[in-house]
């Protein structure tokens, strides 16, 4: 059993329940899955989401990216 350090509940730990994440002790995250999307899920996280998919090196990236996947689809 592992305790969230969100939301403080025991939950087992498996990862049902937590994410893996290797530079922990344990080898799962410290927050519940279930407390992780809720943080995805505030106007704050999504405002930083919004601010670093307009910066124009990630949609540089994001535009090759989808160039060389249309062009494996050409190839296919």
């Amino acid at each position: 059993m592992k305790e969230c350090s969100e939301c403080h509940e025991l939950k087992p730990s498996d990862n049902n329940h937590f994410h893996n994440l290797k530079a922990s002790s344990d080898g799962m995250n410290k927050r519940c899955k279930v407390c992780v999307l809720n943080s995805l899920k505030t106007p704050e996280a999504k405002s930083k989401r919004r601010i670093y998919r307009n910066r124009p090196e990630i949609k540089l990236r994001d535009k090759i990216a989808q160039i060389n996947r249309d062009r494996k689809k050409e190839t296919a």
